[in-house]
């Protein structure tokens, strides 16, 4: 493509695809030295997800009309667009879209335009925008870019373009105190130059970027150590995202109403689709305001103070599904990795836990009837989160929701098996609710220890076979619904005014193992019937889950505590809204381990290396 004046929309797919594949080659560089806006080390990896949404719509894409692909290209990036830099990204795109809507063919001066509306529209994104990050590149190269003569041929405006992305780039520790400390460069910018760059080659020399390469600004003051260990962490918690589609939406009056519930806001898109990305501490809210305005989808929120946890001192992550009903503080403070599981009330789709918080969950189930359903999770969820720990970590540890009772199990190997390379180790918890999260517990704490997967793997048996999960059920309705709980079962139970006691079989699945009657003091009838059962002569870690019912949880709790002789730890928490959707309101749970000391592992001298 050398000496051109114009670009088609065949060119122009192909000058873009370049540059995303050479966004793609950047990727580990650009999660290395991640320290703004969170020091989180997943801005490659966000990037690059955007990057290959671009290139798959690129793909589909046959149109000889430039416009038409930049349309094609700003609407691949809003459905792909993960994290701050993803989602600026997609509005840099959008902001080209818009100003090249009509045109077929782009020449030198309508390049250089769109380059400069593009910046700004990114910029416009934003609800507090900073200097020193991508948008001071961005705002560089539409200037860059405007200084170049409208006569002359599109790659003297590229190469400009280039330079002044990699001078920003340079200058951004300057502007960015943040990164002086770290010794390193603003990702998202470096990440931009990467991009600019690729389409810059092909347009100069007729060949893509190579895997491998990278060139100028991402290695600039890259530093020797991971930038995220001398980075900060986030205020909020969690990194939140959604798309919202619908009809005369505005970008602009959304992010004025998410405002006060975090930072990092971008709302990115236009009158029909919106990608909202935001740091919060309440995605439920999020979530309800974004439902205000259109059909929502994609949503996500990533627990960034884990993550910042992890990249600095874990050796081997251990990581599970929300199904495990772990505390919040005790998921942060074993930095346990997780991935929400989905749970649907009528039409709506949600996020469990921080989609639906359980006071919401409540209302809707006793107050308005309303029948909860729970779905497997999107593959795309646990590829997120997978993604994130295969590409910072040699190996973790995966421990999944009973297989019997739940596709989850299924979802997280096929992941893992395909997309981690064996990184992630996949095991089934043969357990549910907090009979699950106790495990998934107790292998963090071997983590925290500084064991390695085999050794975590090679524990995990007896500690399965040894759990015990029970729960007593008031209104078995709703596992007859969801078919965990058989029919005849609830007719015995209503026949005989009994509430039914249910277990966790060998295999993973629910099964009924005996009746108490409803009269009298249930809680301590079904204290005295679980202590009877727990594991005996050992230490115990147990923990106790009630379904909108403080007080009877705290008491059952109280009870245990006092009968077990030798206690190692305990909790009380609310029932997850997945297990809750099949036990209902009312339920309680009640569940042990022995804590297990950690064995040494010994390697067979015949097995390979892994």
């Amino acid at each position: 493509m050398k000496g051109i004046h114009y670009l088609d929309g065949r060119r122009l797919a192909r000058a873009i695809t370049a540059g995303m594949l050479q966004l793609q080659n950047s990727r580990e560089e650009l999660d290395r030295i991640n320290v703004f806006p969170v020091a989180d080390g997943d801005t490659g990896l966000n990037m690059a997800h955007t990057a290959q949404a671009v290139i798959l719509a690129l793909a589909e894409s046959p149109s000889r009309s430039a416009g038409e692909v930049a349309q094609s290209a700003a609407r691949g990036a809003l459905y792909g667009a993960r994290g701050n830099s993803g989602v600026i990204l997609a509005q840099f795109l959008h902001g080209l879209a818009e100003a090249w809507e009509d045109k077929a063919r782009l020449d030198t001066r309508d390049v250089a335009l769109g380059l400069k509306a593009a910046a700004e529209s990114a910029r416009n994104g934003l609800s507090n925008p900073r200097e020193g990050t991508i948008l001071s590149v961005m705002s560089a190269v539409g200037i860059g870019a405007l200084d170049v003569s409208p006569e002359g041929e599109l790659t003297a405006l590229l190469s400009a373009a280039r330079e002044a992305a990699d001078d920003a780039v340079q200058k951004t520790p300057e502007q960015l105190e943040v990164l002086r400390r770290a010794g390193v460069v603003d990702a998202g910018g470096a990440g931009l130059a990467q991009l600019l760059g690729g389409i810059e080659q092909l347009v100069r020399t007729g060949r893509g970027a190579e895997a491998g390469e990278f060139a100028g600004a991402a290695r600039a003051l890259a530093g020797t150590a991971h930038a995220h260990d001398l980075g900060e962490e986030s205020e909020f918690r969690y990194c939140t995202e959604c798309m919202i589609s619908g009809q005369d939406l505005t970008p602009a009056g959304i992010r004025e109403e998410i405002q006060p519930l975090g930072d990092s806001i971008v709302v990115a898109g236009g009158a029909r689709i919106v990608r909202l990305h935001i740091h919060t501490d309440r995605p439920h809210e999020v979530f309800a305001v974004a439902q205000e305005h259109g059909e929502v989808s994609s949503e996500k929120a990533d627990d960034m103070h884990v993550q910042f946890a992890l990249l600095n001192g874990s050796r081997v992550p251990i990581g599970c599904d929300s199904g495990a009903d772990i505390p919040a503080e005790l998921v942060r403070d074993l930095r346990i990795t997780t991935a929400p599981l989905r749970i649907h009330l009528g039409e709506q789709g949600y996020l469990d836990e921080l989609g639906l918080p359980a006071d919401w969950l409540w209302r809707a189930m006793e107050d308005h009837g309303e029948r909860a359903q729970t779905a497997t999770p999107p593959r795309g969820d646990m590829e997120r989160v997978m993604g994130f720990l295969a590409g910072h970590f040699p190996e973790s540890v995966w421990i999944t929701l009973a297989g019997a009772v739940s596709g989850t199990a299924d979802v997280s190997r096929s992941v893992a098996s395909e997309m981690t390379g064996g990184k992630v180790r996949v095991v089934d918890s043969v357990n549910v609710s907090i009979g699950h999260g106790l495990i998934v517990q107790h292998a963090a704490e071997w983590a925290r220890q500084g064991a390695g997967a085999d050794e975590i793997i090679a524990a995990l048996p007896p500690l399965l076979e040894a759990a015990r999960t029970f729960g007593v059920i008031e209104d078995l309705s709703h596992g007859v619904r969801g078919g965990r709980i058989s029919p005849r079962i609830k007719q015995l139970s209503d026949l005989l005014k009994v509430d039914a006691l249910l277990g966790i079989g060998r295999n993973g699945t629910v099964k009924a193992c005996g009746v108490q009657r409803r009269s009298g003091d249930r809680v301590k009838r079904f204290a005295r019937y679980v202590l009877k059962r727990f594991p005996n002569g050992q230490p115990l870690r147990i923990a106790v889950a009630h379904a909108n019912r403080p007080e009877s949880g705290q008491r059952l709790h109280e009870l245990l505590v006092d009968n077990v002789p030798d206690l190692v730890s305990s909790y009380v928490t609310e029932l997850g809204a997945v297990v809750s959707a099949h036990a209902g309101p009312g339920a309680l749970l009640a569940a042990a381990i022995p804590a297990l000391p950690l064995k040494p592992f010994v390697r067979s001298p015949f097995s390979q290396e892994r």
